[in-house]
């Protein structure tokens, strides 16, 4: 079920993101949060992004993912880079309400 969720906001994002772009051109990107667990999930996280920004015709670099969680993991950094490995192209953060550490990776 949190996979389907998750799913539905990347989905949903991206679209509100197209929408708003299209009213406001030049606007700056969005930051979504998914789950450490969406990490350890076999609902193909990276696949469902490449789906949905191409279905709204976005680039990649505006979208920035935050992981949420990152005071329950071990190893926060870790987590960081397994979210980067499984998205390449993303700019990926902790997330502020996770009260993590100002961490950010962004690949080009």
């Amino acid at each position: 079920m949190i996979t389907q969720l998750t799913h539905w906001v990347i989905d949903q994002a991206l679209s509100d993101l197209r929408t708003l772009q299209k009213i406001q051109p030049g606007l700056g990107g969005m930051a979504i949060n998914v789950s450490a667990r969406d990490l350890l999930s076999a609902g193909g996280l990276e696949e469902q992004f490449a789906q949905s920004l191409a279905r709204h015709q976005l680039e990649a670099g505006h979208v920035t993912v935050e992981l949420t969680e990152t005071a329950a993991m071990d190893d926060p950094e870790k987590g960081l880079e397994a979210l980067a490995d499984c998205l390449p192209w993303a700019c990926v953060s902790p997330s502020t309400i996770s009260g993590g550490p100002a961490i950010r990776h962004c690949r080009t």
